[in-house]
């Protein structure tokens, strides 16, 4: 039995097979597309939703998991470990953060868990999560928050809107729609900071909009230093990967993912997203 096992929220977009091998417990967040519930990342495709997107007038409903779902997601990580420790959302942005620790008050003290706003999303996210459950094979609680830690202080994240459309219906980012409500047509640049979304500035076209995501991630982290490095699109996967050989040559990768959102992400960022995130490591 390991000493600590982690669990998140299906916003992490790993892989099936990349969730397995870091021992990660995913619990979904819920999508209600035309009256039916869908688990996210489970019970409907990427593919299929962006094809289902395309064809309603009114972008589908989310919902963060439940306490219950939490709750059953640290009984199982428990069969394999001493101690949970949960990654999940910004607790500005997201009921996940709430959820989890209502959950982890049911368990206890059954079940020691201990659960950590990641302060960031998507890639940023993604890479926070990695940090701590590669920490987690050798490590105990204390080891792992620390690794968590430096990932959430040292994790640079950066994305891309094709269209305000979707952002202006979920409400979750209203700063950044407020602030170029007029022009529809332009991608704005967003981070995230302490977990809150800020911009980062406005691109005219697309292309000029990965020239400028490229352009952070240089600026944010040099040429030199190790990093593991993550691209994430919506419906984008030929771009995401072009993005992806760009940062391989620009930085020290030593490792890199290309991954998709999964439709919760989707509804909120609709079609055309893609994001970044970078973290210094040690050498492996």
């Amino acid at each position: 039995m390991g000493t600590v096992a982690i669990v998140t929220d299906s916003t992490v977009c790993l892989p099936p097979n990349e969730a397995h091998e870091l021992r990660a417990v995913i619990v979904p967040h819920h999508l209600i597309f035309e009256g039916q519930d869908y688990r996210d990342g489970v019970d409907l495709s990427a593919r299929d939703f962006y094809r289902m997107l395309r064809q309603v007038k009114r972008p589908p409903l989310t919902s963060a998991p439940s306490v219950g779902e939490y709750v059953q997601a640290y009984r199982e990580a428990a069969e394999t470990a001493e101690t949970v420790l949960c990654i999940t959302l910004p607790s500005r942005l997201s009921h996940a953060y709430s959820a989890a620790h209502s959950a982890a008050e049911q368990v206890s003290p059954q079940i020691p868990v201990h659960v950590l706003d990641s302060q960031t999303v998507a890639a940023g996210h993604t890479l926070v999560v990695i940090a701590a459950a590669r920490r987690a094979r050798h490590g105990d609680l204390e080891a792992v928050l620390g690794e968590a830690a430096q990932a959430i202080r040292n994790v640079r994240f950066a994305a891309f809107l094709d269209t305000l459309v979707y952002a202006r219906a979920s409400g979750r980012i209203p700063g950044v729609v407020a602030w170029i409500s007029s022009a529809l047509d332009l991608k704005p640049l967003l981070t995230v900071k302490d977990g809150e979304v800020r911009r980062l500035g406005i691109a005219r076209t697309r292309q000029g909009a990965i020239v400028r995501l490229l352009e952070f991630a240089r600026s944010a982290v040099g040429p030199e230093a190790p990093v593991r490095a993550v691209v994430q699109h919506t419906d984008a996967a030929e771009e995401a990967g072009r993005v992806l050989a760009e940062v391989q040559r620009d930085h020290r990768c030593l490792e890199s993912w290309l991954t998709e959102f999964t439709p919760v992400m989707g509804a909120h960022s609709g079609p055309g997203v893609l994001s970044l995130a970078l973290c210094p490591v040690t050498e492996m």
